[in-house]
Parts: C-alpha cells; sequence; structure tokens
C-alpha cells in the first residue's frame, strides 16, 4: 500500500519481465527438448478482486509466448489445459490445445467479486483477546524463528485499527513492515484454523513498505505466526 496503483502495475510488469527474461537464461544452460510453462493463470475474486490487476503473476499462455520470441535456444516450448496430455516420445500435444480467453477470464472475476471469503461469515473477535493473544503468538514466534538462526531486517508490526502491535523486531531500525488483514481472518490464524502464508498468497494481507524493500525472511518468518 506504499506504493499508487500505477506504480503497483509498473512493479507487475517489472516482475513479470524478470521472471521470463530469468527462463530465458536458465534453459539454455539445461537443454531441455520440451519446455512446459504451467504456473499463474488463477484469479482473485471477492472484495480483493481488484488485486488481480497488479498480482504479478500471468497465463502461462504469455509466458509461452515471450519464450518463443526471445528464446535464444532451440526447444519445443507447448501448454497444457488440465487432464491434457504430452507425447514426451513424439515431443507433441495428443489434444488440440485452446489458449485461455483472457475476456472470459475478466467475465469469471466480476461474476465471483461479490462472494463472501468464509472468515467474512465469522463474528468480530474480541479487540482485548485479539491483541493479549497476538503478544503471546509473537513471543512463541520469536523463539521458533530463533532456531533457524535467521537474521531479520525489518520491524514488523500488524495494524489493528488504528494501532500498529509490534510482533517482531529486524535489526535495521529504518526498515518497517506494516500488515494489514481482517481481524476475523487474524483470529483463525492466531487459533490455526487459517494459515499466515495462505493468507498472503491470496493477497488478504495488505503490506506498507519503508522503504520499498522486499525482506523475504519476514515473510517466512510469518508462518510461524500462530499461538
Amino acid at each position: 500500500d506504499n506504493l499508487s496503483i500505477k506504480e503497483k502495475k509498473n512493479e507487475h510488469n517489472r516482475i513479470l519481465k524478470r521472471n521470463f527474461n530469468h527462463l530465458c537464461k536458465v534453459i539454455p544452460l539445461l537443454k531441455p527438448k520440451s519446455v512446459l510453462p504451467f504456473a499463474g493463470s488463477y484469479v482473485l475474486g471477492g472484495k480483493y478482486f481488484y488485486k488481480n490487476e497488479y498480482s504479478g503473476t500471468t497465463t502461462w499462455d504469455e509466458c509461452a509466448s515471450y519464450l518463443k520470441s526471445n528464446l535464444k535456444f532451440k526447444t519445443n516450448v507447448f501448454c497444457l489445459r488440465e487432464n491434457q496430455t504430452y507425447d514426451i516420445k513424439n515431443q507433441k500435444n495428443i489434444e488440440k490445445y485452446e489458449p485461455i480467453d483472457l475476456n472470459e477470464m475478466k467475465k469469471y472475476i466480476q461474476k465471483i467479486k461479490d462472494k463472501k471469503y468464509d472468515y467474512e461469515n465469522d463474528s468480530r473477535p474480541d479487540e482485548k483477546k485479539l491483541k493479549e493473544d497476538m503478544k503471546n503468538a509473537s513471543t512463541k514466534l520469536k523463539e521458533r524463528i530463533g532456531k533457524f538462526d535467521l537474521k531479520i531486517k525489518s520491524n514488523v508490526f500488524i495494524k489493528i485499527k488504528n494501532e500498529l502491535i509490534q510482533v517482531l523486531n529486524g535489526t535495521d531500525e529504518s526498515r518497517k513492515l506494516i500488515c494489514e488483514l481482517d481481524s476475523r481472518l487474524l483470529r483463525r490464524i492466531l487459533d490455526r484454523k487459517s494459515h499466515w502464508n495462505n493468507a498472503e498468497i491470496g493477497a488478504h494481507i495488505h503490506f506498507t513498505r519503508q522503504p520499498n524493500k522486499m525482506d523475504p525472511d519476514v515473510h517466512t518468518s510469518l508462518s510461524f505466526f500462530h499461538l
């Protein structure tokens, strides 16, 4: 949330190009006969549907197209739909492949944008108890990550209404990561009914970075944030 919409879209495009270029460097080293781009092609529904515009992922069709145009190595780049088969010996698709229809994808997003997440049906948690449990979970979090000797740079806070509650101390006083999420989902995470990493992958957590630098070990560590 420290970036504007335009900046988020620019980052989205930058990350995609970085990943595609990385593939173009790795594939010639591996020298495969065939390459199958398969990740991505998912959408976000519910109240956070708008994050689809800058999620940092795309369809495998776009990835395959980039490789075919930019890869300086002769290999067979192909795509598959679910339940389709590729003949490795003869290097060909068994079934006819149909590219993903982006217009249909957009229609589907509009169709599911009003659906509720499971936690939205929960009652709002008691705020005082939530904060107490967050402090207990923070203590346990520090004990858990201590076993891995991780050096966390950022100071991590979780925002509850307008209050910032610190859950991790970083080694760099100038770096701050503020996390904001629905209190009902946070309650589930603390009680191990949901998991922080799943919530993060599903774009249910809003992040503010000061400055705008990624601290990967922080995001790994927060997977251990629970009672």
